[in-house]
């Protein structure tokens, strides 16, 4: 609790005043909104475990990543818009002022980690485990979605395509997309 607060003060104090893009996944996401004056509690439908497909608000078009987490953005802070929902986790990304990005997925999850993680909370995780484990066979759009994330903090507008699948770049290159001084 009191690191959470620590970090609500650096959010609004540090990044939001001197408008700075930042993107928050999975627990960043839930921090931004909670700091921001949203809500964020558990999920009421439980655990929200392996592969996901969320909707874009704008276009409607399907995207898959992988999840890991019982709390969930319930209420959007003031000034957020919602840019993708399902019916399990309806604000699955936002983005407040144009310069601050939620994202409930995990872009930087591989398969093969998801597994592990799953295989090592099969009993806290319960009833959902089966589901997830069988999940891991979707395909998923963590390139697609990494680069969307490079050109937000890049100082683009998120707008998303997911039909440009195709042309990107490995998820590898990420840290040389993020190092190479354009940001």
């Amino acid at each position: 609790r009191k690191r959470v607060q620590g970090l609500r003060r650096i959010l609004l104090r540090d990044l939001r005043r001197a408008k700075v893009r930042a993107a928050g996944v999975c627990f960043g996401h839930q921090l931004i909104a909670h700091a921001l004056g949203g809500v964020v509690r558990r999920a009421a439908a439980g655990w929200g475990v392996g592969v996901h497909g969320w909707r874009w608000c704008a276009s409607g078009e399907e995207f898959r990543l992988l999840a890991f987490h019982q709390d969930q953005v319930c209420a959007l802070p003031p000034g957020a818009r919602r840019l993708a929902g399902s019916a399990f986790c309806p604000n699955a990304a936002f983005v407040v002022d144009d310069r601050m990005l939620g994202l409930q997925g995990h872009p930087e999850f591989s398969k093969r980690y998801a597994e592990r993680l799953l295989r090592s909370r099969r009993e806290r995780i319960g009833d959902a485990f089966a589901p997830a484990i069988r999940s891991l066979a979707r395909r998923t759009d963590e390139r697609l979605v990494a680069q969307w994330i490079v050109d937000f903090l890049r100082g683009g507008k998120f707008a998303p395509r997911c039909s440009a699948l195709s042309t990107l770049p490995a998820l590898s290159t990420l840290p040389a997309l993020l190092s190479d001084g354009s940001m």
